[in-house]
């Protein structure tokens, strides 16, 4: 995984710290599931009025969040949360990858 593949999957706020856990292969040490924040930006800007940028992310705790935070402000938390999709997929990303290192 080159830094372009790191900075796409976790983030420029994050690059320095995931490139001290690559090994010498250039690979993380260890094999975890990472989502692709541009789909979670497509997500988020055709399908977020329903949540379902949210169910891709996180699970279903979050998506049924998100679920009610779009009827309690009828709809408008769909366009702040757009902004935040492809940071909070990022997030997501790098959380599961320390979990998985902890391990």
């Amino acid at each position: 995984m080159d830094k372009t593949e790191i900075k796409k999957y976790f983030g420029s706020h994050h690059l320095a710290e995931i490139e001290t856990m690559l090994d010498e292969t250039g690979s993380l040490p260890v094999d975890i599931k990472l989502k692709n924040p541009k789909v979670t930006l497509i997500l988020a800007i055709f399908l977020g009025i329903f949540g379902i940028d949210r169910l891709y992310q996180s699970g279903v705790k979050v998506f049924l969040c998100k679920l009610g935070m779009l009827l309690f402000t009828l709809g408008t938390w769909w366009f702040v949360d757009i902004g935040y999709a492809v940071k909070m997929t990022q997030d997501v990303n790098y959380n599961n990858l320390i979990d998985a290192c902890t391990l």
